[in-house]
């Protein structure tokens, strides 16, 4: 299977608000991802790959989640040995 462009993964846009969607939107594509921005409408993205799925959740949670928290989350990566998944910390 080609992780960066499957032939199961449907294109379909997703479509949020958020108060700092233009620079959500910005970021996505610098990296790549397919969004659209337009004004008084909500952001609309539009992932190819489950590589864009991730990038997308990992920029909305820059925006979403605070410092802090977000550092803790990746100390508590680099605490596991490499052959483990990082899973978000619980609540």
């Amino acid at each position: 299977m080609n992780v960066d462009k499957p032939d199961n993964l449907p294109c379909e846009w997703i479509e949020t608000r958020h108060a700092a969607s233009w620079e959500i939107c910005m970021r996505l594509k610098e990296l790549g991802v397919s969004c659209e921005r337009e004004p008084y409408q909500p952001l609309k993205i539009q992932p190819h790959s489950p590589l864009a799925v991730a990038q997308a959740w990992s920029v909305f949670r820059q925006f979403t989640h605070p410092r802090s928290e977000l550092a803790s989350w990746l100390d508590h990566c680099w605490s596991y040995p490499a052959s483990q998944a990082c899973l978000p910390l619980e609540r």
